[in-house]
Parts: C-alpha cells; structure tokens; sequence
C-alpha cells in the first residue's frame, strides 16, 4: 500500500514532538505550562482518533483501484522518452521562458507536470536498473536535479526537498524494501534541509529586492550564505533557535490555537472550509478566481501577523484547523475521517502493475498529502484536477505518439 499514513506519522513526530526527545524546551519560554499541557492533550486525543480511524477498518477497505488498460506502458522506451520530453518541457517552458506570465493559471500544473517526469524517469531506472549504462543514469539524475536547482536558487526551501524526498521514497516503495544506503540518503537529505533554512531569510532579502540578477549570481550569493550559516553554526543562538523553532511550527500553533479558543478568538465553525468548492475549477478556466489567503487569515485572527499585513502568510496544520473551528469535537471527528481517509487512499491507489502510468500518478499526488502542515483546502484542493490532467496528458501523449510512429 501507499505508506502516506506512516509518512504522516514521521511529520507528527518531527513537527509535535520530537522537541521532547531533543530538549528544547527552551525556545517555547514565551508560552506558559498550561498552554503546553492543553496542546498536548489535544494532541494525544488527536493521534488516537487519527490511528483508530485508519486501523478500524483494516478489514473492509482492502481492495485496490484496476487500472484502465488505456494506462499501460507496452515498453520502457515510452517511459525514457516521455520523462525526458515531460522535464525538458517544464524546464524550458516554466525555468527559461515562464508561462505564467503570459498565459493566467498555467502554473498551477507545472509540479503535477514535474513530479510526473520524476517518477516516469525513476521507474525506467528501476525498471531497467541492470541494463542501463551508469552514463545514462547519471544524465536522468541531473535532468531531476536542474528543477529542483533553480527551485533553490529562486527562493523556495520546501519544494526541492519534498521533490527528492518524494522520488527518493518511490524508488524505495517500487524496491518494497529499505536499505541501509536508503535510511543514510534520508538522514543526508534531513540534515541538508535543516542547514538550508536559517540561510532563507537573508538570501531572499538579497535576491528579491533585486531587479537583474542572473542566475550565476544568485548562484554565488546562495553559496556565501551557506557557508556563513556553517561557519558560525551554533544551536544555542537566537537565529537558529527561529530555524529550531520552525521545524516545531505545527505544535507552537497548536498552543497557540488551543490556549487562545474559544476564550480569546471564537471557534471559526466551518470558515475555513468553505473555500474548497472553488478549488474544483481549474484557474486557468476561472481568471477571477478566488485565491486561498487563509495562511494570512489564520495569522491575523490569532495576532500574529498585523492587520496591514496582506502577503505573509502563517501555515494552520490541519490538526490545529479542527480545533480552530470545532474545538475537541472537531479535532475527534476530524482525525477520525482523515485516518479513514488514509486508509483508503493508500489501499484503494496502490497500483500492484509496474508497467501502468497510473501507479506514478497515484504516487506523485498523493504522497506529499502526508505533510499536513497546511490547511485542508491548500493540501487537497487541487489533487482530483491534478490526478485527470496527468492521466488525459498521458493518453494523449500516447496518441501523438503513436500517430507519428515514434512508439
């Protein structure tokens, strides 16, 4: 099965928890006992209902989905030539020449597109991983890697990391097995990321305020930070304590959260959720769309981002989003569907057949799903619309294809 729930899991203990393992209490000296004892009550009550809703129904919810025969791959070549033309097409037409300035909307399938031509190129290599030359391996592992280097040096922090954490766990999910070599990838990766983040605040100051600057630049401005952040790297200081902080961000806002309402701020009674109807509609079939400002929203109602600020945004969890509108009620219903959820998705998606372009498409959408450090409507909202373009792209591909007798 998909292993989004035990994914999911890892972020609750990294993003709830582990703060008890690794002593740091320290950097929540702004926040009182009781306010501790609270989230973590509601917590504990959260993760049990989550666990009970996704083992209750082990038994009945274990069938999985027959993909269509229109999904089948009839030779890996298909799989080398479409991952190449699918990450060539995104890197030309979103990293060099950048769509979305012209055309409104066309960004939101651009990661559905990337994530895509990762799995395809990284089930060829799994495929024919004792055929082909380690040449080739090498080029389809820097074709990944050029996304995800200009993802880096544009700003972002988050998305490289979960695209190799993504690709790297799908390799080990087509292995059904982990290695060694597997676990030390994941723990090099884990600790890159905790080294990039105290570096975002200060590149973006120097690259965004930028008008020319190439990506040679920021290439070097990039590479300085870095090793200014190693060079005086140090856990006890107040920067890093921010970066330490913000590993911990879904439980700092669950105390905030949980000591603040009802009492303070009024449950939200559904609010939040109202803008998943519109998420249905693609953007680029709906030029006045509404966008998804409740990050902002959630800061403002809890006063931590002031009024007359309208871009930053502060993530509400979706734990904390149950309480934040139906309180413990919210929190027991709530993780209670989103384990039976889980269990659902991850049993009724898993694709048994390695030759169906479904199982990278089942993958690629909805692993990332285990990372519920954002509101309901940002995480889901735009999955179903993802799922049916990729599976329509694939079918036309094939025609195409097939039409001009290159497969």
């Amino acid at each position: 099965n998909l292993p989004i729930f035990y994914l999911s899991l890892i972020y609750f203990l990294f993003s709830y928890t582990l703060f008890f393992i690794s002593n740091s209490w320290n950097i929540f000296t702004d926040h009182g006992l009781e306010g501790h004892k609270k989230a973590i009550e509601v917590f504990f009550l959260a993760i049990t209902f989550y666990n009970f809703g996704y083992y209750a129904f082990y038994s009945i919810i274990k069938k999985n989905k027959n993909s269509l025969k229109l999904f089948e791959i009839d030779k890996d070549f298909e799989l080398l030539l479409l991952g190449i033309l699918t990450v060539l097409g995104v890197i030309i037409f979103y990293y060099v020449i950048d769509l979305s300035k012209f055309i409104n909307g066309i960004q939101q399938i651009k990661y559905p597109l990337l994530y895509f031509s990762y799995g395809v190129l990284v089930l060829y290599i799994f495929n024919n991983k004792e055929k082909i030359s380690l040449y080739l391996k090498v080029l389809l592992f820097i074709l990944i890697l050029i996304p995800i280097y200009f993802d880096i040096i544009a700003g972002a922090f988050f998305t490289p990391f979960i695209s190799l954490f993504i690709t790297l766990t799908f390799y080990i999910f087509l292995r059904k097995k982990i290695t060694a070599l597997n676990i030390l990838s994941m723990t090099v990766l884990l600790m890159i990321f905790i080294l990039i983040i105290p570096i975002k605040r200060d590149y973006r100051n120097a690259t965004w305020k930028v008008t020319k600057i190439n990506f040679i630049d920021k290439t070097l401005i990039y590479k300085s930070e870095l090793f200014k952040n190693l060079n005086k790297f140090d856990f006890a200081d107040d920067f890093n304590k921010r970066t330490i902080r913000r590993i911990f961000h879904s439980y700092e806002s669950l105390i905030i959260v949980s000591s603040k309402t009802p009492n303070e701020v009024d449950f939200w009674r559904g609010e939040s959720y109202k803008i998943l109807a519109s998420k249905i509609i693609p953007r680029i079939f709906w030029k006045n769309k509404p966008s998804d400002e409740l990050g902002n929203a959630f800061g403002k109602r809890y006063g931590i981002i002031s009024e007359v600020n309208h871009s930053t945004s502060w993530n509400m969890p979706v734990l904390n989003e149950f309480y934040v509108n139906y309180g413990l009620k919210g929190v027991m219903i709530g993780m209670f569907l989103m384990g039976l959820l889980f269990r659902f998705l991850s049993t009724y998606f898993s694709i048994q057949s390695n030759n169906n372009i479904e199982k990278i498409v089942s993958y690629y959408l909805i692993i990332p799903l285990f990372f519920l450090e954002s509101h309901l409507s940002l995480l889901f909202g735009a999955v179903f619309q993802s799922y049916i373009f990729l599976l329509i792209f694939f079918i036309l591909y094939k025609k195409v294809f097939k039409y001009l007798k290159i497969i």
